[in-house]
Parts: structure tokens; sequence; C-alpha cells
């Protein structure tokens, strides 16, 4: 029940607001102060054995995370053994070490109510530990085990080859994923490592010992970066740091040269005939370096062009002006390998040509309408809404710190991401689309049943 008192004095409050204040229209009122972002500073040190630490207190709650990187990648993998690079990463936590099984791994991370996990992405390797911070000695232990003393059991290589095998075996069953993994072929090319997938052949050559290899020509401290958030004492972690992976030794890494740009990209009209009822396009080509001086004039132009959910060019004119497609969207990626321009969108067959033309002309208009002052408004407002956001936490802060360390960016640039972005003009985002964007250059990818279409693909050339 509500104190009598407090509905008195709430009155009292209300009653002796002036009229004049009270009255005041909503659009009257002061534009709120631009949102600010000063994340808390993160410590950087560095082991004796090499490896690079990254640490954040916080003492909130009794738990400790930690984020690893260790420089490699499935990038990597020799061709004729693709695949190799993900066994690694799963088979590292499933298959145990020399001193734990991986099902007495599994005990021990279940008895503590931890979680230690492993994995490989295109350019890195990964390693996690989410521990309660009494139990971060032995959490620390176990992951240093995993990462430096895999195993690498047959049996567990067995099951996990049969698993991903399987997946090769069903993977054109997803028209999505066959249109993304061709149309990388196409703007990456046939032989980039970025294009590569495994398949059955590749992945029944690769054995134990090579699991064993690569694990030591790129598992090494000095190629590690780690991220330590949570509830610890810096003074107490680094000795329990420095213990728990005290055996891991640095050792010179020399990456193998790798295909990152794809001289023989050929726009032009590309289909591929699947008897299915919506048809999956895919129109662009070759897009951005990483780190490159437009990059915050790019991801507002991202935002205006296709990268907005509901606001973007593309969305409004594809799906809420003409209603061919709810799932559309765009961007100018950047990579070290030259990323990609890409437009994608899922329509019904009888109007794949529509939808086509449709983005084409979406995209031939970046470079010659005028930017508006609402979409400026728009793309910076929702930018720097979900920067925001998406690095709240201290876990959020240090794991991103680690990876923008690990893929080169500069040490401030989490804190000076929002100053960038609100510096970039209408003229900026004109200048990137006519500098990057090709309209005359396009691949346009389809996947469908062409007796379906409403007009050939060859209409388009």
């Amino acid at each position: 029940m509500r104190h009598p008192r407090g509905i008195a004095a709430l009155f009292a409050i209300l009653v002796s607001v002036p009229a004049a204040q009270a009255q005041v229209h909503p659009t009257e009122l002061p534009p709120p102060d631009p949102l600010k972002y000063a994340p808390p500073k993160v410590d950087r040190v560095t082991l004796q054995n090499g490896m690079e630490v990254f640490l954040l207190e916080d003492h909130e709650l009794p738990l400790c995370s930690v984020t690893a990187f260790i420089r490699t990648g499935s990038i990597y993998d020799p061709p004729e053994k693709a695949g190799l690079a993900g066994l690694v990463g799963t088979v590292m936590r499933t298959g145990g070490t020399k001193a734990r099984t991986g099902d007495e791994l599994d005990e021990e991370v279940e008895f503590l109510a931890a979680s230690v996990e492993t994995g490989m992405s295109e350019e890195s390797g990964t390693a996690s530990l989410s521990v309660l911070s009494k139990d971060l000695d032995r959490g620390l232990a176990i992951l240093a085990d995993v990462l430096v003393n895999p195993a690498f059991p047959q049996g567990k290589l067995d099951l996990a080859r049969a698993q991903i095998i399987e997946g090769i075996r069903r993977r054109y069953d997803n028209p999505y994923e066959i249109a993304r993994w061709e149309f990388r072929k196409i703007v990456y090319g046939g032989e980039s490592p970025w294009a590569r997938r495994p398949t059955v052949e590749t992945v029944s050559r690769i054995t134990r010992e090579d699991l064993a290899a690569f694990h030591q020509k790129y598992y090494h401290p000095n190629g590690t970066l780690i991220g330590v958030s949570g509830d610890f004492k810096r003074a107490d972690l680094l000795p329990k740091l420095e213990k728990a992976f005290s055996a891991w030794q640095p050792a010179a890494v020399q990456l193998p040269d790798v295909l990152k740009r794809n001289a023989d990209f050929a726009p032009g009209i590309y289909l591929v005939n699947k008897d299915v009822s919506q048809s999956t396009i895919r129109i662009g080509h070759s897009g951005i370096e990483r780190h490159s001086p437009d990059q915050y004039a790019v991801a507002v132009m991202n935002e205006i062009f296709g990268a907005g959910t509901f606001t973007s060019r593309l969305g409004t004119e594809v799906r809420s002006n003409q209603g061919l497609a709810y799932s559309v969207g765009g961007s100018l990626l950047d990579g070290v390998n030259g990323g990609m321009f890409l437009a994608v969108c899922q329509t019904k067959a009888e109007t794949t040509a529509r939808a086509v033309a449709v983005m084409k002309e979406v995209i031939a208009k970046m470079q010659t309408d005028p930017i508006l002052d609402r979409e400026m408004e728009d793309a910076g407002n929702s930018l720097i809404n979900s920067f925001i956001f998406r690095y709240a936490s201290p876990g959020q802060i240090v794991s991103q710190k680690v990876s923008l360390q690990y893929d080169g960016y500069p040490d401030d640039y989490l804190e000076t991401y929002i100053e960038h972005i609100r510096k970039v003009t209408k003229e900026d985002v004109l200048r990137v689309a006519r500098k990057y964007i090709r309209p005359d250059g396009l691949a346009v990818f389809v996947l469908g049943k062409p007796e379906k279409f409403d007009r050939p693909m060859t209409d388009f050339g």
C-alpha cells in the first residue's frame, strides 16, 4: 500500500510547478546532451614469455572472464587439407590434454561451474574461460593446459571429422549458404583461402599428426593476446598468469603468404539453377582494405545504403516501397583481403528480375543522389547508440580491446570512435560512395529457378 504522506508530498510537488513550466510543448524542450562514451582504462602488460595481457577489474560479481586470440586461422590451411584448422580448434577442447582426457576435463569444468572453450575462425584461433573468482587459479591452470598441451586423441578426431563430413553433405540444402560461398569465390577468387571450404576428400586426409604439427607451428605465447576482466586484483593476478603459463615458451612464427587479392574478378551475371520458391540474390564486387582512412565515412555510408535495418535506402526501396523482400541489406566491407561490397536479398521467384533491377538502381543512386540531413542524423545515431551498448560491460570492453589489438587497430580506437563518426559529413559519404562503389562493375549472383523468373537474367548482360 502506498503511504498517504508520500501521495501528499507528491501532490504538493506537482501543484508547486509553475503553470508555464508545466505546459511546455515537447518540441520546445532543449535538445539532449550528446551521448558520451568514456570506457574504463584497460591495463596492458607483457608476461615474461611474451604473451600480451589486457586487464580490467570489475568487482560487481564474483566472476572472471578470459578471452584469448592466437595468431593463426583457417586461411593457413594447406589447400589439400582444408578443414585442418577447424579440427584443431575443436579437438583441442574435446580431446583434452596430456594430463586430462576430454571427459575428465568436462567433469572438472562442470564441478567448478566454469566454462572452457576453444575455436578457430578464418584469421584467428580463440580460447575462453569463465570461472568463479575463487576458482581462478584452477581455471587458469586448465586453460593453460588446453592451450599448451592438447592431446588430440584419435577417437575425438574421428568424431569431429565425422561431424564435419555430415555437415559437408548437407551444405547444399541451404540456399543462403550456397549463395554466400559461391559469391565469395566470384569476388575473392576460387583459390582464395577466404573462399575455400573443406570437402569430404580434404577432411579425410587430415591425421592426428597434422593437428599436432599445426598446433606446434602456430600456438606460442608471443603470438597470443589475452584479455582478463572481472573480480580480481591486478597485483594478485599477474603472478597467477606467470605461474599458469610458465611452461609455455616463445618461438618464432612464420605466417605463410596467402592470396589476398583476386586479379581475375569478372563482373557479370552468375546463375545457380535450384528449384526453390525464393531466389537468393547477391550483388557486388571487392571492397576496401582494413584500416582505410575512409573507414568512418564508409561506416556512415553503409548505414545509409543498406546496413540500417529499416531506414536504409535498400531497405526502404526494396522492402517498404516495392514490397519485394523482407530480408534485404548491404555494406562495403573491409578486410586484409580487400573486403567486399555487397547487397543481398531474398525474393519470390516471380519478382527476381525486378528485385535485381531495383537493387542496381539503388546502388547507382548512391553516387548521384544527395545525402540528406535526416539520413546523416539517423545513421550517426544508429552507429553511436549501437556502439555504446555493444561495449557496455567490462568483459565486452576487454574482449574488444584484445580483438582490435590483434587486428592492428590503434590503442585509442574505442575512445575516439564516436568523435570520428560525428566528424563525417555529407560530402564525405558521397565521396566514398563515388570512390569505392562501381555500378558498372558488379557481379550479379542469383540462385533460383529461371523458369519462374519474371524476366531472363540475360536482360542484365
